[in-house]
């Protein structure tokens, strides 16, 4: 993965940003007080990651990964008197070796930050509440940050957990790392019932080819467009805890040679136990399963399932650390042949992962994770034993 020759003025444009908010942060410390919430934020976080291929893929090594992001976010009410409003910015620099490309060569992705090495920009919309129950989000946007996803699930590193491949494999996506233009729209009842709806451009571009810095738009005929609807369901609490229910769908018209894609998702997740015995409590064991379908002509994967459970708290004098086992299965559709590649020798990747993120810091944490992979990429290699470590530090 080579990076553009502007790479070097763009992380030092990052670094800049990332000692000014740390010496916001200092300066505020040094203050001992809490400041005024300002019209202004910004803030950074630095990923660091390393992952080893232990045995099975296609070739042993380490491969060390990195990224970094930054974000801007301003209160309009503040700046331009537009009471309800709000505007979002962030920007990241992923960088480092791929441990799926060049070791494992699995499908869905060992490492959640894996990406082209390019920095780009990433989120940039505006934010507005005609009325309390509506929510409206214009610009450029992610739909993994709104869609598809359960919040237990996040804890885990693998690309999986995130916008499920049925998504991502099938037709190009506005998920992590590139955005796309559109709009999403979100009607809400408290907290009890949600319902949102978002259009998106369908070429959001590759990052390694046409869109190196998200900034390349693609608003021709051919590029067509991405529509997604999910409701979202939190029963009242009864008993010991609530749950949260989601059930969507996606369209993708298609466009350069690729087919309409359809289909949808649904997931529950899911508060299981706590020592407190609350409803609101967050420690204690969480749980999740989401289950998604493609049911087209030979999509790419049409089928994706996946299940977890989180441990908050699980060692004295830890509460913040959280233990988790997950497992996922995808359904790989037998379409190589059409590009004269030979059929797959197994139809699924099938992926295992456990991990324990050590919360050292309201500011660092250190998260090892074990991932075991069987029939990484559908092809004739050995099941993969994948082992790393990763380092989150987040300022100001």
């Amino acid at each position: 993965m080579t990076p553009s020759p502007c790479t070097r003025r763009f992380r030092m444009l990052h670094a800049l940003l990332l000692v000014a908010s740390f010496g916001l942060g200092i300066s505020q410390a040094l203050a001992g007080t809490e400041p005024v919430k300002p019209a202004l934020t910004n803030s950074a976080s630095y990923t660091g990651e390393a992952f080893r291929d232990l045995t099975g893929g296609a070739r042993r090594g380490v491969a060390c990964e990195g990224l970094l992001t930054i974000s801007l976010d301003g209160d309009l009410a503040k700046l331009a008197g537009w009471k309800g409003s709000r505007f979002h910015l962030s920007a990241i620099d992923p960088h480092g070796t791929s441990p799926t490309q060049r070791y494992v060569h699995d499908v869905n992705g060992i490492s959640n930050i894996d990406a082209y090495d390019t920095p780009r920009l990433e989120e940039a919309w505006v934010e507005i509440e005609p009325a309390s129950s509506l929510n409206l989000r214009l610009g450029q946007l992610l739909a993994d940050t709104e869609f598809f996803t359960a919040d237990t699930a996040a804890l885990f590193l693998n690309s999986g957990f995130g916008a499920p491949p049925v998504v991502s494999l099938n037709f190009p996506a506005p998920d992590y790392p590139v955005a796309a233009p559109g709009i999403r729209a979100r009607y809400s009842r408290g907290d009890a019932f949600s319902l949102q709806a978002a259009l998106f451009t369908g070429n959001p571009g590759d990052p390694a080819i046409d869109n190196h810095h998200g900034v390349h738009w693609q608003l021709g005929r051919d590029d067509g467009l991405l529509a997604l609807l999910e409701a979202a369901w939190k029963p009242a609490c009864r008993c010991l805890h609530s749950s949260t229910v989601k059930a969507g769908l996606f369209y993708h018209t298609g466009g350069h040679n690729l087919p309409p894609t359809a289909g949808g998702y649904a997931l529950l997740d899911q508060p299981i136990w706590s020592p407190a015995s609350r409803c609101d409590a967050s420690d204690g064991l969480h749980g999740f399963v989401r289950l998604a379908a493609a049911p087209i002509e030979n999509p790419a994967a049409p089928l994706y399932a996946d299940a977890g459970l989180n441990f908050k708290g699980p060692l004295a004098g830890r509460g913040n650390d959280v233990a988790g086992l997950a497992a996922s299965t995808t359904l790989l559709q037998d379409q190589r042949t059409h590009r004269g590649e030979g059929p797959y020798a197994h139809p699924q990747e099938t992926v295992f992962e456990a991990t324990y993120k050590a919360v050292l810091h309201t500011r660092f944490s250190l998260q090892p994770d074990v991932q075991y992979i069987l029939h990484p990429g559908g092809d004739r290699l050995h099941n993969a034993l994948v082992a790393g470590i990763r380092g989150v530090l987040t300022f100001p």
